[in-house]
């Protein structure tokens, strides 16, 4: 008897409180010069039970949110305002934001974040090495930069670690 209770509890609850989003995925472009990415999410709550936000989890640390309040009566629409710090990003970007609410506890709605962070610069190879026995030979790195920075060997700075990993600076460009 307890567990048919118990069953019609978790049923009859789901359908009380439910969060309709109208998109959860953002695909946002960003230049060279955008330092922060700001996108909201907007719900309604289509139950009949006022919907509670619980919680609002990110994939990354770079990724924060804000929302206005936490309780949302039936009918009513609210957003989440998601902001991401793009200043140690490039490349493709792919992050998670989960929102725990009472209508689910155990399982968020999850919202999906797409972008592409330009490249300030590459180095190819990332990382030279040479043996510690025999004759060292010459090795060639390749700095390329995006067409909109201006890169000077003011900028260029090369360190190397030795068997023991501690650092030398072997050129610093000045």
């Amino acid at each position: 008897m307890k567990f048919l209770l118990f069953c019609f509890f978790i049923l009859t609850t789901s359908v009380l409180a439910e969060l309709s989003w109208s998109t959860r995925e953002k695909v946002v472009d960003v230049t060279l010069d955008d330092r922060n990415l700001a996108v909201s999410f907007e719900f309604t709550n289509m139950g009949s039970e006022a919907a509670v936000i619980l919680d609002v989890a990110h994939s990354c640390g770079c990724t924060t949110s804000e929302l206005a309040k936490r309780v949302y009566e039936p009918g009513e629409s609210g957003q989440i305002d998601v902001q991401m710090d793009l200043k140690n990003l490039s490349g493709e970007q792919a992050k998670t934001v989960s929102v725990y609410t009472s209508d689910n506890p155990e399982k968020p709605y999850l919202l999906y974040i797409y972008t592409n962070v330009p490249d300030r610069y590459s180095i190819t190879p990332a990382i030279l090495s040479w043996p510690f026995r025999g004759q060292p030979r010459e090795r060639t790195a390749i700095i390329s930069h995006h067409p909109d920075i201006e890169l000077t060997h003011e900028m260029v700075m090369i360190e190397v670690v030795d068997r023991e990993g501690r650092r030398h600076l072997v050129f610093r460009g000045g």
